[in-house]
């Protein structure tokens, strides 16, 4: 349950801080940050899903593979249009270490999951 929880406290984390972000950033305006808030908005109902069944000891199969999905999706995106973008170095690195923290999370909690239940998961 501890690996469940701490990706949904991770990715809670990231993407509530990009809300806040894109909230008060200036530059972003119109579509952009409908996009930027509808993106992060799904990823925090994702996580609050995944936290709901884990904390209510239910199957988790489902909501953890779509946290999955879409952790992979957004950074597989993300990634290379931050370091192509004219950022600073430290502002690539950080992004960087989100996503690698974030795919770890990811990576944990299935094989936590497969532990557990491997007849289920498999």
């Amino acid at each position: 349950m501890f690996a469940l929880l701490a990706l949904v406290a991770w990715t809670l984390y990231v993407w509530g801080t990009r809300i806040t972000n894109a909230l008060g950033d200036a530059d972003l305006g119109g579509g952009s940050l409908v996009v930027a808030l509808a993106l992060a908005g799904a990823m925090v109902g994702l996580a609050v899903w995944l936290g709901v069944q884990t904390v209510r000891r239910r199957d988790v199969r489902s909501p953890l593979l779509a946290v999955t999905v879409a952790t992979v999706a957004m950074w597989a995106v993300r990634v290379p249009l931050i370091l192509a973008h004219d950022h600073s170095g430290g502002f690539k690195v950080v992004h960087v270490g989100l996503a690698v923290v974030s795919l770890a999370l990811v990576a944990n909690s299935w094989r936590v999951l497969r532990r557990r239940s491997p007849v289920a998961v498999a």
